[in-house]
């Protein structure tokens, strides 16, 4: 049950695409439930990708993204505890990250010299 051998930077482009789509997510979502709920919702969401890439022997990247982003925003909703961020901040700042990911890895995987 390994995982496929991939490079670090299509592994960066993969987490960016799961940071994007759970940013999607928590705007809405935190339109419709409260901040800690949709959060937590996004957590779980991730670690059943995760674990079902795993069983699948599929790389989990994307999994990982999402997971990372509903960590931050359940941490983000607990009072006292985070940057004081909002939903809609946080989400905004998910998909600035994820598209930063994307475009670096992508740029970074095209310098000559790589093999």
């Amino acid at each position: 049950m390994t995982e496929t051998t991939t490079s670090g930077l299509t592994r960066l482009r993969g987490s960016g695409y799961g940071a994007i789509i759970a940013g999607v997510f928590l705007a809405v979502l935190s339109l419709l439930l409260p901040f800690v709920y949709a959060a937590a919702g996004i957590l779980l969401i991730g670690l059943f990708g995760w674990i079902t890439a795993r069983q699948k022997n599929v790389p989990t990247t994307v999994a990982i993204g999402v997971i990372a982003i509903g960590a931050i925003g359940v941490v983000e909703a607990l009072p006292g505890v985070g940057l004081g961020l909002s939903p809609l901040v946080l989400a905004g700042v998910a998909i600035a990250f994820g598209v930063f990911d994307i475009i670096a890895g992508t740029l970074l995987d095209r310098l000559p010299g790589r093999a």
